[in-house]
């Protein structure tokens, strides 16, 4: 059958809207590492999502009216995917480890907050690394 099946297309564009929204909140800088840009992942993520909300609508989808949501809402849950990826539980050495790594990469003042927090203090710029 194949993606002439319209619920296998259907199941084929939400992956791709799940993985895009995936990578955009919690591993954006994989991406950049593979040479993509975010911009370019959410336009994907935004368009697959659009395309299984038509597809949603002729089938029996029973959260059919999640996929236009995810669509124009694609930035802001990515960007609530990142927050919850910042506060790790910080009572364990390996996820503290986990968010000074992350904190090198990225910057992030929050992570920077969350560590201090954790009684690690982080002092001068992050690696561009």
């Amino acid at each position: 059958e194949g993606l002439e099946d319209p619920r296998e297309r259907f199941r084929c564009l939400r992956r791709v809207g799940d993985t895009a929204l995936y990578s955009c909140g919690l591993f954006p800088e994989t991406l950049e590492r593979r040479g993509l840009s975010a911009e370019y992942v959410a336009w994907l993520g935004r368009h697959a999502y659009g395309a299984a909300g038509v597809l949603a609508t002729f089938s029996s989808e029973p959260y059919q009216q999640v996929y236009p949501k995810l669509k124009s809402d694609f930035e802001p849950i990515a960007r609530v995917l990142t927050e919850v990826l910042e506060e790790p539980p910080p009572d364990r050495p390996d996820a503290i480890l986990r968010m000074y790594r992350r904190w090198r990469r990225t910057g992030s003042a929050k992570l920077a907050r969350a560590l201090h927090r954790a009684g690690v203090q982080v002092s001068g710029e992050p690696s561009s690394n």
